[in-house]
């Protein structure tokens, strides 16, 4: 399964679970590395526990990280 059709589920400090791609997550240093890279089974979907990560800053990262995904920044 590439990274664009494959899923991370990022769960917050307060247990909401959020389904975002890999392609997008990743983007989040934080989240590249606490994902298991060498994880084998393709059809599970994997979970990410940010437990210093309330819902509503990560509600909007994710925003942010969709935002960047279809509208990239410019380099400075």
């Amino acid at each position: 399964m590439s990274d664009d059709t494959k899923m991370l589920n990022l769960i917050s400090q307060e247990g909401d679970s959020y389904s975002v791609a890999v392609k997008i997550a990743t983007k989040s240093e934080l989240v590249k590395t606490m994902i298991d890279e060498d994880e084998d089974d393709a059809d599970e979907v994997q979970e990410v526990p940010l437990p210093n990560v309330k819902s509503s800053v990560l509600t909007k990262v994710i925003e942010f990280l969709k935002h960047d995904d279809a509208e990239p920044m410019s380099e400075i």
